[in-house]
């Protein structure tokens, strides 16, 4: 059934292409807000807008060649939890870049976990980098309980980097 689920999610996003210049945001914080609020509309579209390098969002480059499938396991591990930027700090090597730090509560979990945004050159801040080891599996407990029934979904740790052979 998940596979299922994740096929048809793909197909989704796919038969969308979304070529126009994709519409980020003015500062890291507000690309995260975005990025977290496609999420809770299961917006898998403008997640791509939101999420990507340097070079450009997802949606913009079609970089990484496997971004649909990354942003639906992104949101699968998300949906249904609630968050707010906790820290934030300007990277100390690329001025472009901050570094944020969520804390992020899905049922009984609630977990510090570190998010990057960085501005692109045409369309203004995204999200770069989530670390999804850090969220908690969905469907299962953080208290210790006995875990619920195996989602079938791996724990993914996203990055990507520009692509510096331009």
């Amino acid at each position: 059934m998940q596979k299922v689920v994740l096929a048809l999610a793909t197909a989704c996003v796919a038969m969308h292409p979304i070529r126009l210049a994709a519409q980020a945001e003015p500062t890291p914080e507000a690309a995260v807000n975005a990025f977290m609020k496609a999420v809770g509309d299961s917006n898998l579209a403008r997640m791509t807008q939101l999420w990507g390098t340097s070079e450009g969002s997802a949606a913009t480059t079609r970089k990484p060649a496997d971004f649909q499938k990354r942003m639906y396991v992104t949101y699968a591990f998300l949906k249904g939890g609630t968050y707010r930027i906790s820290a934030t700090e300007p990277s100390p090597a690329e001025k472009d870049e901050r570094y944020m730090i969520l804390e992020f509560t899905r049922g009984d979990c609630n977990k510090l976990v570190p998010i990057t945004a960085v501005k692109t050159k045409k369309e203004g801040w995204i999200v770069n980098s989530l670390d999804l080891s850090q969220v908690g599996v969905p469907g299962r407990s953080c208290t210790g309980a006995a875990p619920a029934a195996d989602t079938g979904v791996t724990v993914v740790t996203d990055t990507i980097k520009p692509d510096k052979s331009k």
